[in-house]
């Protein structure tokens, strides 16, 4: 769902750059458009350099909401890793032979983690 919301944010914010960039460059061609004149209107703006402020804002805002959903979809995936990466590996630590299991099954006893007499030590905590 972040995925998405993060897509059309950006398509948001990229479609933003035209109308940004045509108030910038010719404010007096948007403003003949009859549907800003009554937006305009019904604000309070009574000419065409006032329509930058709230282009830019507008634009700005944009670009900064894109980002924070861009912001929240990488660390949504960064969670979404980190749980995944976790569940393998305790699902791996989980099948790792014991000593005592070790002894008639051929399986080498020396290896990281490994105490003599205490089977193998968890160097992370996992909850089966």
């Amino acid at each position: 769902m972040v995925i998405l919301a993060s897509g059309g944010a950006e398509l948001v914010s990229l479609g933003a750059v035209l109308p940004f960039l045509a108030v910038l460059s010719d404010p007096e061609r948007l403003w003949q458009q009859p549907l800003v004149q009554a937006l305009a209107a019904r604000v309070g703006f009574s000419q065409a350099s006032e329509l930058l402020l709230p282009a830019t804002l507008a634009f700005a805002a944009a670009a900064v909401l894109a980002a924070l959903i861009r912001l929240a979809n990488l660390w949504l995936n960064g969670r979404l890793a980190a749980a995944v990466g976790s569940d393998l590996s305790c699902e791996a630590y989980r099948r790792t032979p014991t000593e005592q299991e070790a002894d008639g099954r051929g399986f080498p006893l020396s290896r990281p983690g490994h105490q003599p007499g205490g089977g193998v030590v968890p160097l992370i905590p996992c909850s089966a």
